[in-house]
């Protein structure tokens, strides 16, 4: 287990919890130094973790934090960082305009979609499972969601306001939108079920939507603002779809986890009343 954040000495800490034994658990704290500090990003296998400082990308080890490889093509801040699907391929936005997709392989970059004096926010991906590419789904000051696939706009829409954050779910159904405005709505979380069809809106901050993610399963949204509230958002189906989904959770299971000296110790008192059982019963 890992998780990292940053304070105000841009420090980056990351925890791992090293599970001996659920009794006596161990863990292990490491710090990374940046001389400024945007953001980080773990991979979906969880292996390893993007840093983003200045106009740089740093790739690290989860659990020993080796630098992995350095990746650069920005001219100017990178704002957002994104892992493809297969962890192979890493996104960027920053606001030079620019999003770049490298390969961390040959440690290079594989596309990139540059757009003059804009400045983009937040980067999103999805994979194609027959064909393997990636869409990159960009948002910034340009009141657009705009579609890229190998270096080409793909499609885009047009918006009355600026978008801060967006999120995919990992079924690619739906899509998440967050309102960085202020003259606008500020703080409105939207959801699509594509690019070109919004399907409904929710007021949550006051200001502007800095962060948004979503969890594995697609059941929780959270959000962060510059209004300094996180919320925790429930994603829940409407309809029919709603019953499949309520009919589809597991039940809960009869095994349960325990650790091995529990089982030893209940060994050894089912041994020794084992013992006991014929002497009582002949008396």
């Amino acid at each position: 287990m890992s998780a990292g954040w940053r304070n105000w000495k841009s420090k980056f800490r990351s925890l791992k919890s090293l599970i001996t034994s659920f009794q006596t658990p161990q863990f292990v704290i490491s710090f990374l130094f940046f001389p400024t500090f945007l953001q980080t990003r773990f991979s979906h296998g969880g292996e390893y973790f993007a840093a983003a400082h200045g106009n740089a990308i740093q790739v690290y080890k989860t659990y020993t934090c080796e630098v992995l490889c350095n990746l650069r093509g920005h001219n100017s801040k990178v704002r957002s960082v994104a892992w493809s699907p297969d962890d192979q391929n890493i996104i960027s936005c920053g606001m030079d305009g620019a999003c770049y997709e490298f390969d961390l392989l040959h440690e290079r970059k594989k596309s990139e979609w540059v757009q003059k004096n804009i400045h983009l926010s937040c980067v999103a991906v999805s994979q194609d499972p027959q064909t393997g590419l990636n869409s990159t789904f960009v948002v910034g000051n340009h009141r657009q969601i705009q579609e890229i696939q190998s270096s080409q706009l793909s499609s885009y829409e047009e918006l009355g306001y600026n978008y801060g954050q967006i999120a995919l779910s990992q079924s690619l159904k739906t899509m998440f939108t967050g309102v960085a405005d202020p003259a606008v709505k500020p703080g409105s979380i939207i959801a699509y079920k594509n690019i070109n069809e919004p399907d409904s809106e929710y007021q949550a901050h006051s200001g502007a939507v800095t962060r948004m993610r979503l969890s594995h399963c697609d059941s929780f949204l959270f959000s962060v603002g510059d209004d300094g509230c996180v919320y925790f958002w429930e994603i829940t189906r409407r309809g029919k779809a709603a019953g499949k989904q309520k009919d589809a959770v597991l039940p809960f299971a009869e095994e349960i986890l325990v650790t091995r000296t529990f089982l030893e110790e209940t060994q050894e008192v089912l041994h020794i009343l084992n013992a006991y059982n014929p002497k009582m019963s002949n008396e």
